[in-house]
């Protein structure tokens, strides 16, 4: 997994997310699960623009909120529940021997990337405006009357050249006869 396989952390500057992709890349999954989460937990708060809330059950809060906005799979949401807890048994107890699971990683990854490429509307002067298109937007509705953008986020494309197509892990062209790439292995078996 590298950072650069990911549009929306191209663009992004943050500490954070640095120390994320650093402990990833040293592949440290103590560490790597802490600082995805630490960069979740920011990015989705600024993405849902949630308000403070220090109460009990906050972070299952903002998962299911996330969830619920992006329409994210059960197989996410599950993931992103997992890495929440995994984060909180590290950090209480420090190490927790054989609980390396990487797939945990690679989601919470897809769904900041997701997060981070996502437009919203924007407000200005009371008014919503269009992100794609800048035109006001009338509430009563759940797309921009003007140009149709509803800020649904649409499935990834993938890239089809004379029946192949390219692998989401490594970028090779896979052969569509198979179910798994031929060239790295993915979807990696043992990553369920």
């Amino acid at each position: 997994m590298r950072r650069e396989d990911f549009l929306g952390f191209r663009s992004l500057e943050s500490k954070v997310a640095d120390k994320a992709w650093k402990y990833i890349e040293l592949e440290d999954f103590e560490e790597a699960v802490d600082k995805t989460w630490n960069l979740f937990f920011i990015e989705a708060k600024k993405f849902l623009n949630a308000p403070a809330d220090h109460e009990n059950g906050f972070s299952v809060r903002l998962v299911d909120n996330l969830s619920k906005e992006l329409e994210l799979d059960e197989d996410k949401i599950n993931s992103l529940h997992k890495l929440r807890k995994l984060r909180n048994k590290i950090v209480k107890r420090g190490h927790e021997p054989n609980h390396e699971n990487w797939s945990l990683i690679r989601t919470v990854i897809e769904v900041l990337n997701l997060v981070l490429t996502t437009k919203k509307p924007n407000f200005v002067d009371g008014a919503k405006l269009c992100p794609d298109c800048g035109a006001v937007w009338d509430d009563d509705y759940d797309e921009c009357d003007w140009c149709g953008w509803s800020g649904k986020p649409s499935p990834p494309e993938t890239i089809s050249h004379e029946g192949r197509t390219n692998c989401e892990e490594c970028g090779e062209k896979w052969d569509e006869d198979f179910e798994i790439c031929d060239w790295c292995g993915w979807p990696h078996p043992d990553e369920d």
